[in-house]
C-alpha cells in the first residue's frame, strides 16, 4: 500500500499587501472619477466668474442711468453754402381766354368730349337730345351693358384677342377716376362729381367704339351691334350738336365770369378789383342732364395761357421784378412746383398787386376760378445753419453764438445773422470772433448736447 500523502503547510495571508495592491479596473475608474471632479470644479469656478462679472455690469449699468447716462453724442454737420427761401401765401384768380358754349335747344345734355380734353376746331362737344328720346338713351344703354357683357364672355373664350389691350387701357383710366371719387366722397366734397361722371361716361363710349371695329366672329354681337348703330342713328337725327368754333380745353364749369375775366384786361386790374371778385367768385355751375334752350353748357379754354392774379401782403414790388420768373407751389398738390413770369408787380395800398403768367397747369385749373398759391422767392446766399443750433439769438443786433469744432475742441463762436425764419438762416463770420465759421466748419448742430471746451477728438 502507498502511504497517504501529507500536504504542504498553508501561508498565513498578508492582508495590508493585498489592500495596497488593488486589482487594474479599479484604479481606472478611481481615475475617471478624479477627473469629472476636476471638471465640475473648473465648471463651478466659472460660473461664479460670470456672475460676478454680471453683477459688476449691472451695478455700472445702473450707476450711469443714476448719474444721467452715457456720455454726450453731439450731433454734427458740416457749415455749407445755402440759399434762404422765403414763401407769400396768397388767393389768385385765374383768368383765361375762354369761350362759353349755350345749349342750342331744349333736352339732354351729353357731352362727347372728357374734362380737360383739348378739342379742335369744329371738334364734337356735345349732343342736346330732345327730351322724348330719352327711352332710345336707355335702350342704347342698355345695348352696350349687352354688348360689353358679350365681349368680355368672347374674349374669355379665347376670341377677340385683340380686345384685351383695349379693355386694359380703359379699366385702368376708369379706375383713376373711380380713385377720384372715392378721395371726394372721403373728404365729404362732391365738387366735380357731375364733371367725372361725363369723362367715365365718355371713357366707355371711346372703349366702346374701339371694340367694335373689332372682329370677334359671333352672329349674335354683331346683331347687338347692327341695332345700336340704327338707334344711335336716328337719335343723331334727332339730336342737336355742340361742336368748338375754336380749339381749346374742354370745362363742364362755368361761372358767368369768362366774358368779364380776359386776358386783355390783364393791364387794367387794380388790387381792389382783384379783392373785389375774390370776395365774390360766383359758385361753378355743372352743366345740368336736363337744359333749356340757350342755358350754358359747357366752355373751352383757348390760348396758351393763363393768369394768376393775387395781392400780397407784407412784401412789395422790388421782391418781385416784372419779366423775372418765380417758383410756384399750390398747397392743395403737395409736391406741385412750377415757374412762372411776373407779368405785373404794382405796389398798392391793399398790398402788392401781383401777376404772374404761364403755359403750364391749364388742364389741370381747367375747371377752377380761383387757386391758393405759395410764392417761393431766393432772397439770400451764405452759410445756411439750422436756428435751432443758434446757442443764444439777439434779433435786434443780428447776432448769434454757435458751437463749432476746432482742432478736436467745442468752441463758441459768435456770427452775424444776414437773413432768418422760423427754421433757418443765413450767417457769416465776424471779423473779431476768436473763432470764426467758415465753409465745411464742423458745426454742433444741438448744442445742449456738449459744453463749451469739451474733447471730441
Amino acid at each position: 500500500m502507498r502511504p497517504p500523502s501529507v500536504s504542504s503547510p498553508a501561508r498565513p495571508v498578508d492582508r495590508k499587501a493585498y489592500r495596497s495592491a488593488p486589482p487594474s479596473g479599479r484604479a481606472e475608474a478611481d481615475a475617471a472619477l478624479r477627473r469629472i471632479g476636476a471638471r465640475r470644479a473648473r465648471f463651478r469656478a466659472v460660473l461664479i466668474l460670470v456672475s460676478v462679472v454680471l453683477v459688476v455690469t449691472t451695478a455700472v449699468v445702473i450707476l450711469l442711468l443714476a448719474s444721467g447716462g452715457a456720455a454726450p453724442r453731439p450731433e454734427l454737420a458740416f457749415l455749407q453754402v445755402g440759399t434762404l427761401e422765403r414763401t407769400h401765401a396768397a388767393k389768385a384768380l385765374l383768368i383765361r381766354d375762354e369761350t362759353v358754349y349755350a345749349a342750342p335747344a331744349k333736352g339732354v345734355f351729353r357731352p362727347m368730349a372728357a374734362e380737360g380734353a383739348r378739342v379742335p376746331a369744329l371738334g364734337l362737344l356735345a349732343y342736346i337730345t330732345p327730351k322724348d328720346g330719352q327711352e332710345t338713351l336707355r335702350k342704347i344703354s342698355d345695348l352696350e351693358q349687352q354688348i360689353a357683357d358679350l365681349q368680355r364672355d368672347l374674349l374669355l373664350r379665347g376670341k377677340g384677342s385683340a380686345a384685351r389691350t383695349v379693355f386694359s387701357d380703359a379699366d385702368q383710366s376708369l379706375s383713376a377716376l373711380a380713385d377720384v371719387l372715392r378721395r371726394n366722397a372721403a373728404r365729404g366734397t362732391l365738387s366735380g362729381t357731375g364733371r367725372l361722371s361725363s369723362s367715365i361716361g365718355i371713357l366707355i363710349a371711346r372703349r366702346n367704339g374701339d371694340l367694335s371695329r373689332i372682329d370677334f366672329q359671333d352672329a349674335s354681337l354683331d346683331g347687338l351691334l347692327a341695332e345700336k348703330a340704327t338707334l344711335e342713328a336716328d337719335l343723331g337725327l334727332a339730336s342737336t350738336s355742340v361742336a368748338a368754333t375754336r380749339p381749346g380745353i374742354v370745362s363742364y364749369a362755368t361761372d358767368g365770369l369768362e366774358a368779364v375775366l380776359l386776358p386783355a384786361g390783364v393791364d387794367a386790374l387794380t388790387a381792389g378789383d382783384v379783392l373785389d371778385r375774390l370776395s365774390a367768385v360766383p359758385a361753378r355751375v355743372d352743366a345740368a342732364r336736363e337744359v333749356e334752350a340757350g342755358a350754358p353748357v359747357l366752355k373751352t379754354i383757348e390760348g396758351p395761357y393763363q393768369y394768376f392774379a393775387m395781392v400780397v401782403s407784407g412784401v412789395d414790388a422790388s421782391a418781385f421784378r416784372e419779366g423775372a420768373s418765380v417758383a410756384v407751389r399750390f398747397p392743395s398738390s403737395p409736391g406741385l412746383s412750377i415757374r412762372a413770369v411776373v407779368f405785373r408787380s404794382r405796389n398798392a395800398e391793399q398790398g402788392l398787386l401781383l401777376v404772374l403768367r404761364t403755359d403750364l397747369l391749364v388742364e389741370r385749373f381747367s375747371d377752377r376760378r380761383t387757386e391758393d398759391v405759395l410764392l417761393v422767392r431766393e432772397t439770400d446766399r451764405g452759410l445756411k445753419v439750422e436756428v435751432a443750433s443758434f446757442v443764444s439769438y439777439d434779433s435786434d443786433s443780428k447776432r448769434a453764438v454757435v458751437k463749432i469744432v476746432q482742432d478736436g475742441y467745442v468752441r463758441l463762436s459768435e456770427v452775424k445773422v444776414v437773413a432768418a425764419d422760423r427754421d433757418e438762416a443765413i450767417v457769416e463770420a465776424l471779423p473779431e470772433a476768436k473763432y470764426p465759421v467758415s465753409a465745411h466748419a464742423v458745426l454742433v448742430v444741438d448744442p445742449d448736447a456738449i459744453a463749451e471746451g469739451d474733447y471730441i477728438g
